[in-house]
């Protein structure tokens, strides 16, 4: 190339423009969104199209009814709850929601109730929640990920992210590796299901473990997902003034799946008899009358009248008095994941918005006047119901190939297509998806999703500096060669 003759002007020209498209380009390459298909998604997802009731939506409680935006990304609620408990923002990708400006920070605990099976359009039928909803302001939360999963929404809102990073897009997937069903959070898999620090994890490392962090749900997984999660802090984590409460359907009461070490056993541990008693007292007589020979029934009360002897016993006890009276906020979250089977007991869901309000302040009555409370609603998880073929297990929106070749998983692909067609429901094929780098094949390698960035940040940037060096190279290489005019000018005689 150099020891050309000349230099062809057009290929100069074309140089040129492939550097400024190799600019545009890489900086387009880098801004593209990561594929919202983690690792752990089925070779098949099944969507269906969503009511316009099926809404979720969160309720910022007591701060008026001021105009304020009226959507967010539901990966917002992260640094929103970091910003009201006076932790750090940034620790999360999402930008800082315009909501987050009408909360005043550092409050002394946020609660976050979680209501599964109610929406912003059921609420005109509850008076009480009604109230909270008019004296408060709503926002409609955008998804993250479909389709939806109660779990996989839940981490989302927890650490600011989609499934993309912290990688759980659905309540439990086939392992690739072993072939067994595994759940999102299960005992001793919490280092493969958290991938991602959720905000209590950040509000209990920044305040070096002087938060008192609780999180309490007859689902085990719900529990897990909004507690903090030791592994992702290695030794520190174990000693967090930190509880994870779910429910025990054998013994019908509530106790503590994970416990800090600083932390008593019994004041988390409450047996169905204390839940329902406590219920009684703040609701009326004719609402506490649920048969609780019921599953979901009991595991309700145990929401509802557990919380609030868990405050009680919280307001009493001299070993969290200091927790609880220091400037460091808490974070505090009930989700009542029993409420979403329970949707069409009409007594169910007016025993829900009956507690609410007795919920908040009992709440109050703990952590003050600064005390700060939100509340989510959520529709349950709508049911998919696809029957599975052969070679084919289905979980929830996801369907699992048994074998490993293509072949076979297009034919799969095929039968489930013939299967749903008429219905509400639509199979998306995810075998050819270039995109599906971060699945857990036996054998494959993974890679999370810095890495990913990295790669990408390293190859265009490499591929910009070699088109830029021939491009320069080749502008020097035809520059016209002529005497300078100051180097070979001739002075003249006075």
């Amino acid at each position: 190339f150099f020891s050309a003759p000349s230099a062809d002007p057009s290929l100069c020209e074309m140089l040129r423009a492939i550097a400024l498209a190799a600019c545009l380009g890489s900086a387009a390459a880098l801004s593209m969104e990561q594929s919202l298909y983690p690792g752990r998604f089925g070779d098949i997802v099944f969507t269906s199209e969503p009511t316009s009731d099926e809404s979720c939506h969160l309720v910022m409680v007591g701060v008026g009814k001021a105009a304020g935006p009226s959507s967010m990304p539901e990966t917002s609620l992260a640094p929103l709850a970091a910003h009201i408990v006076g932790a750090l923002p940034t620790a999360f990708p999402g930008a800082m929601p315009e909501v987050a400006t009408r909360v005043a920070a550092a409050a002394s605990a946020l609660l976050t109730i979680v209501v599964e099976g109610v929406t912003l359009a059921d609420v005109a039928a509850l008076p009480h929640l009604s109230q909270i909803v008019s004296e408060g302001h709503a926002v409609r939360l955008e998804p993250a990920f479909a389709p939806r999963d109660r779990v996989s929404a839940a981490v989302s809102r927890m650490t600011g992210t989609t499934p993309a990073d912290h990688g759980i897009a659905s309540k439990a997937w086939i392992d690739g590796k072993t072939g067994e069903l595994v759940a999102a959070f299960s005992a001793g898999r919490d280092e493969s299901a958290a991938r991602v620090a959720a905000v209590s994890d950040v509000v209990a490392q920044s305040s070096a473990g002087r938060a008192l962090i609780l999180s309490l749900s007859s689902d085990t997984q719900l529990a897990a997902a909004a507690g903090t999660h030791p592994s992702l802090a290695r030794d520190a984590g174990a000693s967090w003034p930190a509880a994870v409460v779910s429910y025990d359907a054998d013994t019908r009461s509530l106790k503590p799946a994970q416990l800090g070490s600083s932390l008593a056993e019994s004041i988390f541990a409450v047996s169905h008899e204390q839940a329902l008693a406590a219920l009684r007292a703040v609701v009326p007589a004719e609402l506490a009358q649920l048969d609780t020979a019921q599953a979901e029934v009991a595991a309700l009360v145990a929401e509802l009248g557990g919380f609030l002897v868990i405050l009680q016993r919280l307001s009493a006890d001299t070993a969290v008095a200091p927790l609880l009276a220091d400037r460091q906020a808490d974070l505090v979250t009930l989700s009542l994941a029993a409420l979403a089977p329970l949707k069409a007991n009409a007594q169910a869901v007016q025993l829900v918005d009956a507690a609410l309000p007795q919920l908040l302040a009992a709440f109050s009555r703990v952590w003050g006047d600064k005390a700060r409370a939100q509340i989510v609603l959520t529709p349950a998880d709508a049911d998919v119901a696809v029957a599975a073929v052969e070679g084919w297990t289905v979980v929830g929106a996801h369907a699992f190939a048994h074998a490993a070749s293509e072949v076979s998983k297009l034919a799969g692909c095929d039968k489930f297509a013939v299967a749903l067609e008429g219905s509400m429901t639509t199979a998306h094929c995810l075998v050819k998806n270039n995109r599906r780098r971060l699945y857990e094949e036996a054998g494959a390698v993974t890679y999370t999703s810095d890495q990913l960035e990295l790669f990408q940040v390293t190859l265009w940037a490499s591929i910009l500096l070699v088109v830029v060096l021939l491009a320069a190279t080749c502008t020097l290489y035809n520059m016209e060669v002529t005497q300078d005019s100051l180097l070979f000018s001739k002075g003249k005689n006075d």
